[in-house]
């Protein structure tokens, strides 16, 4: 991780490979407060968790019912 990074204290990054080489994106250890200036909701936080985690099983019960019908 570069020094920059570092010394900062932003130890955590999200590493994505780019064929031959890595991009790097710092990870806040506060990723609310950082996100409060730009992501603004007028839903409570269990609301958004919620509708998340609804989403997410939707795609993953989507995703399962393709595979099969793929695999037979």
């Amino acid at each position: 991780m570069p020094r920059e990074l570092r010394s900062e204290g932003k130890g955590r990054a999200f590493v994505i490979s780019a064929g031959t080489f890595l991009v790097l994106i710092p990870i806040s250890n506060k990723p609310a407060e950082v996100a409060m200036d730009w992501l603004k909701s007028d839903r409570e936080t269990a609301q958004l968790r919620k509708l998340a985690e609804m989403k997410a099983r939707d795609e993953a019960v989507s995703r399962a019912k393709r595979k099969s019908r793929f695999d037979a």
